[in-house]
């Protein structure tokens, strides 16, 4: 490896850098089960680790962050197509072969939290995900280079990703529906309620009031009554 960086700001990759990523992505491309994503992934993360500790550089760590984190990807959706047992004991009339359980198929690959956080990262949409990807790369050509990180891929989807909710909500027509991603760039109820102590508590007495169980439940009962009352308004 080249002399470490003593700044540890982006730096170009170096030849054997990228001769090494691109070995990498190929093999990431060509793999076509389980175990070979896997080791891809991890060759990835000991790469990317050694980067860290030779301070290389926040683009060639950045880089071996993202080879890792779309092994991680691609594992995740490999993981989500395998059967899943539904629990109870077997009929024991005309079984029939389906392969491998999910447990059997990723003993000795993954453990089952891992095989969890990896198809939540591959359940991520596309887009966001690209566009994360983008954003850090940009970065790395500015005084305040980003980390690619599991976690900031995982913040950045949670400012875009529709809310929850079992309350029933009014679309801009005035018709109700239970999707709530007309709320998910308008409302977090959190930091809303966390402002300060009395708004906690005022948040806290609205939804023992509305009978709902999250505060951002509590918001959407709130723009529906809202919704509800302006649109008797104009009707009159």
């Amino acid at each position: 490896m080249p002399p470490p960086s003593r700044t540890g700001m982006a730096r170009t990759p170096v030849s054997s850098d990228l001769r090494a990523f691109d070995h990498l992505e190929q093999a990431l491309a060509q793999a076509l089960d389980l175990a070979e994503v896997v080791k891809v992934r991890d060759v990835a993360e000991v790469y990317r680790v050694a980067c860290l500790k030779a301070r290389r550089g926040i683009t060639v760590q950045n880089r071996a962050a993202e080879i890792r984190l779309r092994a991680e990807r691609k594992a995740g959706a490999m993981l989500a197509k395998l059967p899943r047992s539904s629990g109870g004991k077997p009929r024991q009339k005309n079984p029939v072969h389906r392969g491998p359980s999910f447990k059997d198929a990723i003993k000795d690959i993954v453990k089952p939290p891992t095989a969890k956080r990896w198809q939540v990262t591959a359940s991520i949409d596309a887009k966001v995900f690209e566009n994360f990807i983008r954003d850090i790369r940009a970065s790395t050509s500015t005084n305040k280079p980003s980390e690619l990180t599991s976690a900031a891929l995982r913040r950045a989807w949670a400012k875009v990703k529709p809310l929850k909710s079992n309350v029933v909500t009014m679309s801009s027509n005035g018709q109700e529906s239970s999707d709530t991603s007309l709320l998910k760039h308008e409302v977090d109820a959190w930091k809303l309620a966390l402002l300060d102590p009395d708004s906690l508590e005022k948040m806290r007495e609205l939804r023992a009031h509305l009978k709902v169980k999250g505060m951002a439940d509590a918001v959407v009962a709130l723009i529906k009554r809202a919704h509800r009352e302006w649109i008797s308004a104009v009707g009159r």
